[in-house]
């Protein structure tokens, strides 16, 4: 990736995405979450790293963006999707930022097999903001709007794996100072449990994609 690529962020949290990003690739990263202390503190913590000159954080819709045209050269997504409804829109918007040939890349949270899932999860503690599709769907949303595969990998036993040694971690050493703990102010231990379980169980799936926009 070049230092003068332009990347979007879409559901940027506290930033851990984009500053990785950032110093890794030395690319240009605009932030795009809907809740505006996230914002605030993943501007502050990028302040703290020294990548302010490379980064920025924006509040903002992710179904209605404040963006041009054609303006990123690749767009970069990871567990957001899991409370967006209207993924038809979601994929419209970013076809619309991002330039021709220019990449998606999304890592998410799917439905899975079985189709129930047991809550409360990190994302939501009931049905009412739960809006999982199968990776078949997504796959067929994306297609159907010029997005061509490049990569589409199903990572949900690595991320089972992930997911125990997380807790495994936490039991022994106690929560770290950025982890689930920020953003899930109750039942984290139930809701890592029950993530664990819908995993087990084929409730959820986790998918990996890398797409090619063409216009």
């Amino acid at each position: 990736m070049k230092a003068d690529i332009q990347l979007l962020d879409v559901g940027s949290g506290l930033g851990g995405p984009a500053r990785t990003l950032a110093a890794e690739f030395g690319c240009r990263v605009t932030g795009l979450d809907l809740t505006e202390e996230f914002c605030q503190v993943a501007t502050m913590l990028t302040e703290r790293v020294g990548l302010a000159d490379r980064i920025t954080f924006q509040q903002g819709n992710a179904l209605d963006m404040p963006f041009e045209d054609s303006q990123f050269d690749a767009v970069w997504t990871q567990f957001t999707g899991m409370n967006i409804e209207n993924k038809p829109l979601l994929y419209d918007q970013l076809r619309h930022v991002l330039k021709n040939g220019g990449l998606l890349a999304i890592h998410e949270i799917m439905a899975g097999e079985v189709n129930e899932l047991i809550y409360p999860v990190f994302w939501t503690n009931d049905s009412s903001l739960n809006f999982l599709r199968l990776p078949q769907e997504i796959y067929q949303l994306l297609r159907e709007r010029g997005f061509q595969e490049a990569v589409w990998k199903d990572v949900t036993q690595h991320s089972t794996e992930w997911f125990r040694a997380m807790i495994a971690r936490t039991q022994q050493n106690g929560p770290p100072a950025l982890g689930f703990n920020v953003f899930i102010a109750d039942n984290l231990p139930q809701k890592a449990a029950n993530m664990i379980r819908n995993l087990e169980e084929h409730r959820i799936s986790v998918i990996q994609g890398v797409f090619k926009l063409s216009k």
